[in-house]
């Protein structure tokens, strides 16, 4: 399995796009400052089986009028993936807005995530969200999906996999292809 990192950078604006599906990765660590009137985006989507995987970012808002939005997304068949997101703010800023959301499917018995969403603000002029959502997939949705005829395999795909699609737009189509095929098979040996 391969990753794909992408970065996008245009007046102010940076998007960093990452998409682990290695087997070997274990650790990475990410540290970003964002600049006055700058906005950061980070897409992180994890694939883990047989190795612990553990994700740290760093956001530093030294400046005011700047935004950040992290989003980490894992889905573990038989390991750990560990997320930590720190986004630290100034306290001689203002009108800075950051958003940290991390979000996990765990698809066996043996599979975990943790996530430690952390927001270090030393001023009250600002706007800030974190989100941590983590569990199985629902047995509802995937009840229904099976009574339509699609096996548990097929179905477990079509609920968790969207989490990597939003890094697809970065590439050109015939890399999609072999990242599609890539995730699909992570599910055919559940």
């Amino acid at each position: 399995m391969s990753s794909l990192i992408k970065n996008y950078d245009v007046n102010g604006f940076k998007k960093i796009s990452i998409l682990d599906l290695d087997k070997n990765r274990e650790n990475v660590e990410i540290n970003v400052n964002v600049s006055k009137n700058s906005k950061v985006i980070i897409n992180c989507s994890v694939l883990s089986n047989n190795i612990k995987k553990n994700y740290k970012v760093n956001i530093y808002h030294e400046s005011s009028d700047s935004t950040s939005e992290c989003y980490c997304n894992g889905i573990s068949k038989e390991n750990n993936i560990k997320f930590e997101i720190n986004t630290s703010i100034n306290k001689n800023t203002e009108n800075n807005n950051c958003k940290q959301e991390i979000r996990g499917y765990l698809l066996t018995k043996n599979s975990m995530i943790k996530g430690n969403p952390n927001l270090i603000i030393d001023t009250n002029k600002i706007k800030a969200s974190h989100k941590l959502s983590i569990g199985k997939v629902n047995d509802n949705h995937l009840y229904y999906l099976m009574s339509r005829g699609i096996d548990k395999k097929e179905a477990m795909y079509l609920l968790t996999s969207s989490i990597f699609f939003r890094h697809l737009e970065m590439i050109d189509e015939e890399k999609q292809e072999e990242i599609k095929n890539e995730i699909k098979s992570y599910y055919n040996e559940l």
